[in-house]
């Protein structure tokens, strides 16, 4: 490996802890959500494996980050675009949907109701 290719691999890595740790994830949630294993997302960002474009695109997706500032670290939008939740958190924010709509609901049957008027 040339000192190049060894200086790529190292920033791509950076980059891509920053933004996981931006994404508030730990390596082995960002593998489980890359199909990956842990060590693979740990030899990536310490820059001793090479992430395909593909894998990298994945990355980016995942993360919700700019593949062009991933890449090559040169865009105007670094890291997460909106904030990424964790599945635990998303049930969390379901359930509280969900009880906002029913509390909701009864407010405007009760409105609605024949006794509000009166």
């Amino acid at each position: 490996m040339t000192s190049n290719e060894a200086s790529y691999l190292a920033a791509f890595g950076a980059r891509l802890k920053e933004a996981r740790e931006a994404a508030g994830w730990t390596q082995t949630e960002l593998a489980d959500r890359l199909s990956m294993t842990r060590s693979s997302v740990a030899n990536f960002e310490a820059g001793r494996q090479h992430a395909p474009v593909a894998i990298a695109a994945l990355c980016a997706d995942v993360l919700l980050c700019d593949p062009g500032w991933l890449l090559s670290g040169r865009t105007l939008t670094p890291y997460p675009v909106r904030p990424a939740l964790r599945p635990s958190e998303l049930a969390e924010a379901v359930q509280e949907a969900e009880q906002l709509h029913r509390r909701l609901h009864d407010l405007a049957n009760r409105l609605n109701s024949p006794t509000a008027s009166t």
